[in-house]
């Protein structure tokens, strides 16, 4: 553009000076003027360069002009006046003619790209057109065919459509239906209010909904129908029509009608299950109660060594069946999920060094060294101190049973107030299991070997109600082991860590008095004289007087007469039960504004809703047959703390 304008430029300065004349500068004009034109015409294609050129042409001129101008004759020769004002005049049309050129130009490519935008507007409506008389051939295809029942009812909820399906699953064609409500074809008496109303207040809320409804079909029979239903709006949000879908769920009905009914039977013989051990756990645990009540108090009389051997192998018979009975109802317990976990505090170090007090005379007698590595500082938790202590006797009792020489060590992580974590590790150096029979061990009556119960004896469930306890306390129990080296059992529980601030209020609270006071009067319900005599015995020299009374009915006028310090109620009793008897104890203390007299039951049955019945009634404690000497005593001494507390500090002051 540039070499082009120049060179114009130049031809157009020479001829206009060569050439002196007013017909040459006149042609120089009108050739540069044409110049000018076609720049103008090609701005469309590159505006830079035409507008270059226009520039580079008015310029040489303007110049051309203002050359001549400067020779006086000449400006003021009147052809050359004329000739100026044509020169302006010839531009001014050469720049209007640009103008409407480039106005007609942009007119004309605008129509056209509408008219492209026209035709594309046009071809891409009649694929969406195309589509979606596809879409609606499918969606017609899918409503026909459909296994649902599909109707398409007007904004006043008449039936405007209906598949095959719909006809299939009521038997009503779409002649029979259309023009009709669905509930005028559909309902039944026995059809449910509240789904009625729902179906109602969607129409008058013109909002969707989903109901399961019981309908009937057009031959009687009753049936199932999960129902949605959707309304459908314009573009302006006004209601044009209602969708509803519905779908045939009789037999899913039903076989959630029979699984409720298996879900009942289930639960009836848990009950069922229930009820036989809590009744075998009464019937074997009274006589049970005579028979080591017996024998811990023959013990303590002046015997032969010949006789003591016997009444020992009484007690030990006792405890191991005891042990057995204990076993099957935790395992019961813990499989209907009835076991409840308690939440006291208690020191864990005193827990697990008294368990190892317990069972250091049984590893003295094989020669074996039990001991506990140094845990630490003593750590007060929260949590459940029996079943912990269970867990861990078991995992100790085992390891002694299986280690015929060597040692039982047990290490301990005890829970600090950045972690819960308790553990317990038992290593000791028996007989190993197998690695192929690990898991064996853990489950209910199973043994690392079959020979080993003939050898060693056991149910097999002690590890079994272990490794479930552990569970409910948040852990498990990991196992490593090598036959013929020995074994690893580690407990892992969560118990929360006290803190120091709270710690003397729990040391305070657990502090129990393992003793009797002379002074306290004491009132046994028993009816079974065995029991009775057994108490008399247990409670002998420890208690200022003993009240017998054999049923509920005479502990309760007894009490009226005399309140003794405490009672001992048996449950299962005749005229009136331990339950009824704490009732009316505790209203005539309610009625005559008496003290609480703390009354603690004694039963043979273990299970927690056996507590929670007591507690209910009015108990305050639970003692379960058959029962031990120093379980009784310790139950009424943390009763009476002040009692022991005072006669502590004369000792003292002694």
């Amino acid at each position: 553009a540039v070499v082009q304008s120049s060179t114009i430029g130049a031809c157009v300065a020479i001829t206009w000076h060569m050439i002196p004349i007013q017909e040459t500068r006149f042609f120089a004009a009108i050739f540069l003027a044409s110049a000018g034109i076609n720049a103008g015409l090609a701005r469309s294609m590159c505006r830079p360069a035409a507008n270059l050129r226009l520039t580079v042409y008015l310029a040489t001129g303007f110049t051309l002009m203002a050359m001549d101008l400067r020779h006086a004759d000449l400006a003021r020769s009147r052809d050359y006046g004329f000739f100026a004002a044509g020169f302006v005049l010839l531009i001014y049309v050469a720049l209007h003619l640009i103008r409407m050129t480039e106005r007609n130009y942009q007119h004309r490519r605008d129509h056209e790209f509408s008219l492209l935008t026209y035709q594309y507007q046009q071809q891409i409506g009649q694929q969406r057109l195309a589509q979606s008389a596809a879409d609606s051939q499918r969606l017609a295809l899918v409503a026909k065919y459909a296994r649902d029942s599909i109707l398409i009812l007007d904004d006043t909820h008449r039936i405007e459509w209906v598949n095959d399906a719909y006809t299939r699953t009521t038997g009503y064609t779409l002649d029979e239906a259309v023009g009709r409500y669905p509930g005028d074809l559909l309902n039944s008496p026995q059809t449910d209010p509240a789904s009625l109303a729902k179906l109602d207040h969607s129409r008058k809320t013109q909002t969707p909904v989903r109901v399961e409804i019981l309908n009937r079909a057009k031959d009687g029979r009753l049936m199932w129908m999960e129902t949605s239903i959707n309304p459908i709006f314009d573009a302006y949000g006004k209601l044009q029509l209602w969708v509803a879908v519905e779908r045939d769920i009789s037999e899913a009905k039903e076989r959630e009608a029979e699984l409720a009914r298996a879900r009942l039977t289930a639960e009836e013989a848990g009950k069922s299950k229930s009820r036989f051990l809590a009744n075998m756990s009464h019937e074997i645990r009274t006589p049970m109660n005579g028979v080591i009540g017996v024998a811990e108090l023959l013990a303590e009389t002046p015997m032969s060594p010949a006789q003591a051997g016997y009444v020992e192998t009484i007690r030990e018979s006792g405890r191991a069946l005891l042990s057995i009975i204990n076993d099957i109802l935790d395992l019961a317990k813990l499989q209907s999920g009835t076991a409840v976990l308690e939440a006291l505090p208690f020191s864990a170090k005193d827990c697990i060094e008294r368990v190892l007090r317990i069972l250091q005379p049984e590893a003295q007698k094989k020669g074996l060294h039990l001991s506990l590595a140094d845990p630490g500082p003593d750590n007060w938790v929260i949590g459940d101190e029996g079943k912990l202590r269970q867990v861990v006797m078991n995992l100790i009792g085992n390891a002694l049973k299986f280690t015929s020489s060597g040692a039982v060590t047990l290490t301990m992580t005890l829970p600090t107030e950045t972690s819960d974590l308790f553990k317990v590790t038992v290593e000791d150096t028996g007989i190993g299991i197998a690695p192929d029979r690990v898991q064996a061990i853990f489950d209910s009556f199973g043994q690392a070997d079959d020979g080993i119960s003939r050898q060693f004896g056991g149910t097999g469930l002690g590890l079994t109600i272990c490794a479930m306890l552990a569970e409910r306390m948040g852990g498990g129990i990991d196992v490593r082991s090598q036959v013929g080296t020995g074994s690893v059992f580690t407990l892992r529980a969560r118990m929360a860590h006290i803190a120091a601030p709270e710690l003397r209020k729990a040391q305070r609270e657990r502090r129990a008095v393992m003793r009797i006071r002379q002074g306290l009067t004491v009132m046994a319900a028993e009816d079974n004289r065995t029991n009775m005599m057994i108490l008399r015995k247990m409670l002998q020299g420890t208690v200022a007087s003993l009240v017998e009374v054999g049923n509920g009915e005479q502990a309760v006028a007894a009490y009226r007469d005399d309140p003794p310090d405490i009672i001992l109620m048996d449950i299962s009793m005749p005229v009136k039960d331990g339950l009824q008897a704490a009732r009316d104890i505790r209203a005539w203390e309610l009625a005559e504004d008496l003290p609480r007299c703390p009354i603690v039951a004694l039963t043979a049955n273990a299970f927690g809703e056996d507590r929670e019945a007591c507690r209910l009634a009015g108990f305050d404690g639970f003692l379960v047959k058959p029962l031990s000497r120093i379980d009784l005593l310790a139950a009424i001494a943390g009763y009476f703390p002040e009692k022991a507390l005072a006669e502590d500090k004369q000792r003292m002051a002694l």
